[in-house]
C-alpha cells in the first residue's frame, strides 16, 4: 500500500503496539505482551498469566479490528490521490477519520497497560522495569 511502510502495514494487520503505548511503558505501566514474554522472570502465578493472556487477547483483537479500518481508510485516501478525485474538503474529512482511528488504536494499547497494572504486585512491576531497561 502506498503511503505506509511494509512494517506499518504488518503492525496494523497483526495488532502490534508499534510504540503506541510507550508513554505507559516508560511510566511503569507494564504491557501485556512483554509481561507474558517475561512471565518466568516475573514469577507470574497461573492466575496472573491467565488474566494477562486474556487482556492481551482482548487488546490484540480490538487493535486488529481498528487496524483493519485504518488500512481501509488509508487505501481510500491513496485512491483519491491516484485518481485525482481528492479535494480540500474530502482530504480534511478523510484525514480526520484517520486521526480518530489512530487515536482509537493508541487508546486500545494504552488501556491494556492500565488493565495489566492491578494484576501485578509492586515488586513485579519493579522487576519488569529492570528487565525492560527502564530502571537500574
Amino acid at each position: 500500500m502506498r503511503g505506509l511502510s511494509p512494517q506499518e502495514v504488518e503492525n496494523l494487520v497483526h495488532g502490534r503496539g508499534a510504540g503506541y503505548a510507550r508513554m505507559a511503558e516508560l511510566n511503569s505501566y507494564p504491557g501485556p505482551r512483554h509481561v507474558l514474554d517475561l512471565k518466568q522472570e516475573l514469577n507470574l502465578s497461573v492466575e496472573q498469566e491467565v488474566a494477562v493472556q486474556a487482556e492481551f487477547e482482548r487488546m490484540q483483537a480490538e487493535a486488529k479490528r481498528v487496524g483493519q479500518k485504518i488500512l481501509e481508510n488509508e487505501q481510500q485516501l491513496s485512491v483519491a490521490f491516484v485518481d485525482r478525485s481528492i479535494t480540500p474538503t474530502n482530504l480534511q474529512e478523510q484525514t480526520q477519520e484517520l486521526a480518530d482511528l489512530y487515536g482509537q488504536l493508541r487508546a486500545v494499547h494504552l488501556e491494556a497497560h492500565l488493565r495489566i497494572m492491578p494484576l501485578l504486585s509492586p515488586e513485579q512491576i519493579v522487576q519488569y522495569n529492570k528487565l525492560r531497561g527502564y530502571s537500574e
